[in-house]
């Protein structure tokens, strides 16, 4: 059944009225909440393993263990007394494309034992791929990039006809006027399937090879046309030979901007079996803490956390998500027990997002629902990737309205912040073009163990998450009760 996107949004864009006072510094706002500073870790730890326990199972958006942890968090915000603020109690149901490989996939490279091919140590799955089987000849085509207005084309005086394509994640490091689609596995896909390519062997770029890729979960987002596999740095370098070192040859791409593809006189064999479903159903968890001043309880701030994650591989190998991102969730719940025992004039709603992982989708659907109400909203705050880190990164999308008050809240908490002024790629970018300001909170370098088996409950600093919720609670309640004097028109 087609799930209703009818939003019960009781508040949300933009008055800062009149319940502002400059007279009221940062210091005193501290001052009038030094009880914040005993804070008990205990259910922060508690919050973290809970979600990222065998019993969530990586909390996949679209699977029963992501409406087990729904549930959860559903009770936590009862427990606090949040009022539902779903269209279904606490939850708020909306639908996406569901896609996943549901099978290990197979590959098979001529010369090289078929059984001495191991997955995760050779091979995974990646991040796009589409359903069926290849066995061709495979040919190296660099970054699978065509950029008339660079004069570049990876596929120049090549014949890809029925043939695998080996191909480099990322774009050439020619500079800022490489367009950013041209990284996207989907455009590659593309490219390779419209020079009659049929598969897709995917290997990192060297400068940005880790080691650790195929202990990632690659998640399929978008069903797209050929059957593909991520590589590892040591089987490219079979194929390409002796000849040919994968470093060198990249470098001099990169460095004269001047393709070279060729035929590597290796055969492969490539099989994937992927879902889809396009009307996957997944749940928004809602919560709201009313204002403490009835004048002002329509007045909103948003602070949200996405609680998906990358959920069971094919191999039985659970993401459990521990930093990413049952961090962010257990410093939300934190702030919400601190606020529900001091509420601000403004009322703050709770947002644990579902689908983050697969591009947003429960923050949009949320933001783009008929009953979203943007004229109400003060502002939003988004916790990701947190609790690692000695520094967090503030990414503003506006530093007027009270948002840069955050970074001096940091100092008098001797919390070490990096500023950033835009929004990336989380939750919070969803909101990031209203006219009011969005603060996402992120650990500095916090991409080194996402989507990694290493992101468990032992990696997470709950003193540090204590820290963070701290931090928020004051910019909210500056938000709510001291704010700015402004209206902005949506």
């Amino acid at each position: 059944m087609r799930l209703r996107k009818v939003a019960l949004v009781a508040v949300v864009v933009l008055i800062l009225d009149g319940c502002a006072s400059a007279t009221h510094s940062v210091r005193s706002v501290m001052a009038q909440h030094q009880q914040w500073q005993q804070l008990s870790v205990e259910p922060i730890q508690q919050a973290v393993a809970t979600l990222a326990s065998d019993e969530f199972s990586g909390r996949r958006a679209g699977t029963s263990a992501a409406v087990k942890a729904s549930n959860w968090l559903a009770q936590e915000f009862q427990s606090i007394g949040l009022i539902p603020a779903g269209t279904d109690g606490y939850t708020w149901p909306f639908t996406f494309t569901y896609t996943e490989h549901s099978a290990l996939p197979e590959l098979e490279i001529s010369h090289i034992s078929h059984q001495t091919l191991r997955y995760r140590r050779d091979y995974a799955a990646t991040l796009v791929s589409g359903a069926g089987l290849a066995e061709a000849e495979v040919v190296f085509v660099g970054y699978a990039m065509v950029a008339p207005e660079l004069n570049y084309d990876d596929f120049a005086g090549v014949d890809l006809t029925g043939k695998i394509a080996l191909v480099v994640r990322g774009a050439p490091g020619v500079g800022a006027e490489v367009k950013p689609e041209y990284r996207s596995q989907q455009v590659k896909d593309a490219n390779v399937a419209a020079r009659g390519g049929v598969g897709i062997l995917y290997v990192a770029r060297p400068k940005e090879y880790r080691g650790d890729e195929l202990q990632r979960k690659y998640s399929v987002m978008a069903p797209v046309k050929l059957p593909a596999v991520e590589i590892s740095r040591e089987v490219a370098d079979k194929l390409l030979g002796t000849r040919v070192d994968l470093g060198e040859i990249v470098n001099e791409m990169d460095r004269r901007r001047k393709p070279h593809p060729f035929a590597t006189g290796w055969r492969a064999k490539i099989k994937t079996q992927v879902t889809v479903d396009p009307e996957r159903a997944d749940l928004n968890v809602l919560g709201l803490l009313k204002g403490s001043d009835p004048a002002q309880q329509d007045r909103v701030v948003i602070i949200g956390a996405h609680y998906d994650h990358m959920g069971t591989d094919v191999d039985g190998a659970i993401f459990h998500g521990a930093y990413d991102n049952a961090s962010g969730v257990a410093t939300l719940l934190t702030v919400a027990r601190i606020l529900a025992a001091d509420p601000p004039r403004c009322s703050v709603l709770f947002a644990a997002w579902g689908a983050e992982e697969s591009g947003m989708v429960g923050s949009s659907a949320y933001r783009n629902a008929p009953g979203f109400r943007g004229d109400r909203l003060v502002g939003v705050i988004n916790l990701d990737t947190i609790g690692r880190s000695d520094i967090l990164t503030i990414e503003l999308s506006r530093t007027d309205q009270g948002a840069a008050h955050i970074l001096d809240f940091a100092q008098q908490l001797k919390v070490k912040v990096k500023e950033m002024g835009h929004v990336g790629p989380s939750d919070g970018m969803t909101f990031a073009k209203l006219p009011v300001p969005v603060i996402q909170v992120v650990d500095e370098g916090s991409t080194n163990h996402i989507h990694t088996l290493v992101d468990q409950v032992e990696g997470v600093n709950v003193q540090r998450l204590a820290a963070i919720a701290r931090l928020v609670a004051l910019q909210t309640w500056w938000w709510g009760d001291w704010g700015v004097s402004s209206h902005v028109q949506q």
